[in-house]
């Protein structure tokens, strides 16, 4: 057998035995002289008894106190605001003490099973509301997604779209350069083979078209372009009359 099953029982026993120890040494202090005078000494001595335990019990209460308060005195002059504190929780603490000795006294937990009732359908409510509002968030983040792969669709399309649209404009680039060419087969050939400069080509092209436009001989559109040329250009196109003449004759057929 363990030893904590006699701890009881010789507990009992002890205070069994020093009771009646106490009652004995009562009457005997007692100078009663007669049965009756031992029960009064008896029943006095059991007041006196119960009497001291009160005191005794009011005395350590109050030094309790009085220690508590030292205490917070001693914090409150080095924070006020943490004896503030101390303070509201050691009330808190003995409501609550007071209130569990109230309900073992009494040995009623009606009240306690139905705060705890309404405790557990309060966060059974609050669970069937967290529930529903995960279903609601789960709708909504497949609806973004839908929404987002809808939107990557029209993204990725627009890269093609803007794909096609950088070939077909290359193409029309090339295209754009074949009739550039096309149209100026002059300018590769014949006299502007002796003309290196671009402003120069075009100065001469400029005025030669003046010149048709007036309907000039082929004397009259030499003199106009002596005296519309510069030197250096005006000598590059003597130096090669032949081809000076054709690229007129050209101009002037088409």
């Amino acid at each position: 057998m363990k030893q904590s099953e006699f701890r009881t029982p010789l507990i009992q026993s002890a205070a069994v035995l020093g009771g009646v120890l106490i009652l004995f040494a009562i009457v005997a202090s007692s100078e009663a002289s007669s049965a009756g005078g031992g029960i009064l000494a008896i029943i006095f001595g059991i007041g006196n008894l119960i009497l001291f335990f009160i005191g005794m019990g009011l005395a350590l209460l109050f030094s309790i106190a009085m220690l508590i308060a030292i205490f917070l005195a001693a914090v409150a002059m080095v924070d006020s605001e943490q004896a503030a504190k101390m303070y509201s929780d050691l009330k808190k603490n003995f409501a609550l003490i007071a209130l569990s000795l109230n309900k073992q006294c009494s040995g009623n937990n009606t009240s306690e099973t139905s705060i705890v009732k309404e405790e557990y359908d309060r966060m059974k409510q609050e669970i069937v509301e967290f529930h529903e509002k995960n279903l609601i968030l789960q709708d909504n983040i497949k609806g973004l997604t839908g929404d987002n792969a809808l939107l990557q669709d029209v993204i990725d399309n627009l890269h093609g779209e803007n794909s096609s649209l950088k070939e077909k404009i290359e193409v029309l680039m090339e295209r754009l350069k074949t009739l550039e060419s096309s149209l100026k087969p002059a300018q590769l050939s014949g006299i502007f083979t002796y003309i290196e400069k671009e402003e120069e080509q075009s100065l001469f092209i400029q005025k030669v078209q003046e010149a048709l436009s007036q309907d000039m001989t082929y004397s009259q559109i030499d003199d106009y372009l002596i005296d519309n040329l510069p030197a250096k250009l005006l000598k590059t196109i003597k130096d090669h009359p032949v081809l000076t003449k054709n690229y007129i004759r050209s101009l002037r057929t088409d």
